[in-house]
């Protein structure tokens, strides 16, 4: 499948994540980073330790519980990063039937968009393309030259 490349603007936008492990710890930061209005997190796991720093980002809220449906009211975008494969079929079917963008992580089968690994420098953000894991040119490679190619001061890169 070829993907249409997509940067969302997610000022004034709703987002949810199902799952708050360690993977779906770092989408709640990336959401909360890149100006989610809000980020409702909900796992039915009290937040360990490490999750309670993410939870305390001001546009983050978590919820103890259970996914039901009405928490798709109003979202712009969810990611459901569980262990549970008859829930995360349920979440990506429900949001295909109501025009929500819906990941699932690690299973794009399932996914309407799907979220390439990502390096961060200053304002520059660098995707890692879709497949590029067969390329002659692994993503640490990648990673490796725009580390060393781009300087965290270049106005023209971080602008």
């Amino acid at each position: 499948m070829r993907y249409y490349p997509l940067y969302a603007d997610l000022t004034r936008k709703r987002c949810l994540v199902v799952g708050a492990g360690e993977v779906g710890r770092r989408k709640i930061g990336t959401l909360a980073a890149c100006g989610a209005k809000e980020v409702l997190v909900l796992d039915t796991r009290a937040p360990d330790a490490d999750l309670q720093e993410t939870l305390a980002l001001p546009s983050v809220t978590f919820e103890q519980r259970s996914f039901a449906e009405p928490d798709l009211d109003g979202r712009f975008l969810v990611i459901a990063s569980t262990s549970n494969e008859e829930l995360n079929w349920h979440i990506s079917r429900a949001c295909e039937e109501r025009g929500i963008l819906c990941n699932i992580v690690d299973q794009p089968e399932k996914c309407s968009f799907i979220v390439p690994a990502l390096f961060t420098q200053g304002d520059l953000t660098w995707p890692s393309p879709p497949g590029a894991a067969h390329l002659p040119w692994p993503a640490r490679y990648e990673r490796s030259w725009v580390i060393f190619s781009v300087p965290s001061t270049d106005p023209c890169w971080c602008s």
